[in-house]
């Protein structure tokens, strides 16, 4: 069980540097930050990233839809010498992973009771026809809970910390022409543009 919600609660560590001052570096992040997944789904959005930026804290992930799971990066702007530094981890958003233990804790009680269900009709003795029923019902109870709990508690998706990771780096591009993700109708915040 505790490998289970280890994987539910499991971060990885990130850190992107901004060649760009402490203040632009937010404003770009922000400019290609749709405010929430409802905003995206309005605005017509397929892929794009999601959340709040602030220079204290950045909290995005990429935005796949209205019903796909999406881990979130959680971090900060820090100034490392004369650089700007974007630090923080990839992590199953907070409500996902309390719905995930949630998910987990009931398809274990499931598990348990239909596996052990399912050990004593096969043990006690009763009719062919009523032990039949009762095991075909509880086995297939097991195995869809089972189930459940395999597709809840996989490890963080790659794809998605390479796509955010992606739009995150493309956000602090110098070179505005090189950025896919910029927002329509947002101007470059750099000086000069």
């Amino acid at each position: 069980m505790l490998r289970l919600l280890r994987s539910i609660f499991a971060t990885r560590a990130a850190s992107f540097r901004a060649p760009c001052a402490l203040d632009e570096a937010v404003e770009r992040l922000r400019a290609v930050t749709k405010s929430g997944p409802w905003r995206a789904w309005w605005d017509a959005t397929p892929e794009c990233l999601v959340g709040k930026v602030s220079q204290d804290a950045v909290v995005v992930g990429w935005y796949r839809g209205p019903r796909a799971r999406a881990e979130q990066f959680r971090g900060a702007f820090s100034k490392a010498g004369e650089a700007v530094v974007l630090e923080g981890r990839f992590q199953h958003a907070t409500g996902e992973r309390w719905l995930l233990v949630v998910a987990v804790a009931l398809c274990g009680i499931f598990l348990v009771t239909s596996a052990s269900g399912l050990a004593i009709v096969l043990i006690v003795n009763l009719p062919f026809a009523d032990r039949l029923v009762s095991a075909s019902f509880l086995a297939a109870l097991t195995a869809t809970t089972t189930a459940a709990l395999f597709f809840a508690t996989q490890p963080l998706s790659e794809g998605d910390i390479d796509r955010t990771s992606q739009a995150i780096r493309q956000a602090f591009d110098p070179n505005p022409s090189n950025s896919t993700l910029q927002r329509p109708g947002v101007r470059d915040a750099r000086p000069g543009r």
